[in-house]
């Protein structure tokens, strides 16, 4: 299946996810429609408890993402986590997704410090997504998708950094770097490129030229001494 033009292996994430220490079984499905979509991961926890206390603790969200990030690809890390007792069943055996559809959002994100922008280039891409989003701040790690974007939105993104720092990417890399951090980072690199191309360009004129002056002395030198001859 694909979301916003990525392909999503959900076999592969549901694997990562029974890996944790913490989930028992896991299954990961597409919800919504069109832009809407969002990838969900149903789970079966493990009792958890601290070494001090009897008290479960709740599995985070964000802890899952950052887990799932070790090993998958940003666009493949769900958006909603839902913890269940136990996966429903058909008659036939199978996990009945249409049960797990309707089941209640249960995990919530630990409540951390917002990590503001460091750099000018951070601070820019937060305002123009505080304008986009209609927020008053925003985290660099916070998720675009999460925070209330949606594939228009990302389009306008697009053009406003077409806008105010003159530079174009591709929706695609977008979607791929759905957070500040990750898209200064590929910003950031994607201009090195572009400046060592234009350098190395610069300097392939410049021997173009200086080979072109060379000839023409060649030349010139060649025509003085035919002219001496006669």
């Amino acid at each position: 299946m694909k979301i916003r033009g990525f392909r999503i292996e959900c076999g592969e994430i549901e694997n990562t996810l029974r890996c944790h220490a913490h989930i028992q079984d896991a299954v990961v499905g597409v919800v919504g429609e069109d832009d809407n979509k969002q990838l969900v991961a149903w789970l079966v926890g493990f009792p958890i408890t601290t070494s001090q206390s009897d008290e479960p603790l709740e599995l985070a969200k964000d802890e899952l993402r950052a887990y799932l990030r070790t090993s998958l690809p940003e666009w493949m890390l769900p958006s909603r986590f839902v913890l269940v007792e136990d996966l429903p069943l058909t008659p036939s055996g199978k996990v009945d997704r249409k049960a797990l559809s309707a089941s209640e959002i249960t995990l919530k994100d630990v409540k951390t410090d917002v990590v503001l922008p460091e750099t000018d280039l951070e601070r820019t891409l937060a305002d123009i997504w505080c304008e986009l989003l209609t927020r008053k701040d925003i985290g660099i790690h916070e998720n675009f998708f999460e925070a209330g974007g949606n594939s228009m939105s990302i389009v306008r993104l697009q053009s406003k950094l077409r806008e105010q720092i003159d530079i174009e990417v591709a929706v695609a890399k977008l979607f791929a770097n759905p957070t500040i951090y990750t898209q200064a980072r590929y910003l950031t690199g994607s201009q090195h490129k572009r400046t060592t191309r234009s350098r190395a360009g610069e300097r392939r004129t410049r021997q173009e030229l200086m080979k072109k002056q060379q000839q023409a002395r060649q030349q010139r030198r060649s025509s003085r001494q035919t002219d001496i001859k006669c």
